[in-house]
């Protein structure tokens, strides 16, 4: 992670100061003035995090969103932290999340497969433009395949891995 500059850690100090003091709103005023590439920075998201459980409106609004969800989601506020107690995965939703791995990968093959018709389609006008021989367009069209099926294998070994990862207890 790039370190942060001084004028960014000034902010997220004087972040931290208002929230020592009780006034979330300043605090998030403070975060606002970090510079985008660090706004997604470990101590700026922590602090960000105080703010909204300092705010207790964040909590509300998990507690509405996950009610009618049937997840079992019911967060907690102590007003320094907020607890979100996850459910442990059933078999039967691991076996759910497990299919859906599977139909994003499936998703993935179709869109690179795409990518290697149309990298196949551009060749073909190339040639037909006389700017690629024969030869020259049949090697082209192979090592598009051989990229092809490294990526598909590569996809393939993901959602495999994932597939473990999810089925594990």
């Amino acid at each position: 992670m790039k370190e942060l500059s001084n004028a960014d850690k000034f902010q997220i100090e004087a972040a931290e100061g208002w929230l020592m003091l009780g006034n979330p709103v300043e605090a998030n005023e403070e975060l606002e003035k970090i510079s985008p590439e660090n706004r997604r920075h470990p101590a700026a998201l922590s602090v960000r995090w105080q703010v909204y459980a300092k705010q207790d409106a964040f909590c509300q609004v998990l507690r509405m969103q996950h009610s009618g969800s049937g997840l079992g989601i019911t967060p907690s506020n102590d007003g320094k932290l907020i607890r979100v107690p996850l459910p442990p995965l059933t078999e039967e939703r691991r076996k759910e999340l497990s299919k859906i791995c599977k139909k994003h990968g499936e998703d993935t093959k179709v869109v690179t497969r795409g990518f290697r018709r149309d990298a196949n389609e551009e060749l073909k006008k190339l040639q037909k433009d006389a700017k690629l021989t024969e030869d020259e367009l049949r090697k082209a069209e192979g090592d598009t395949q051989k990229l092809t099926d490294q990526y598909i294998q590569k996809i393939d070994d993901v959602v495999k891995k994932k597939e473990h990862e999810i089925m594990e207890v």
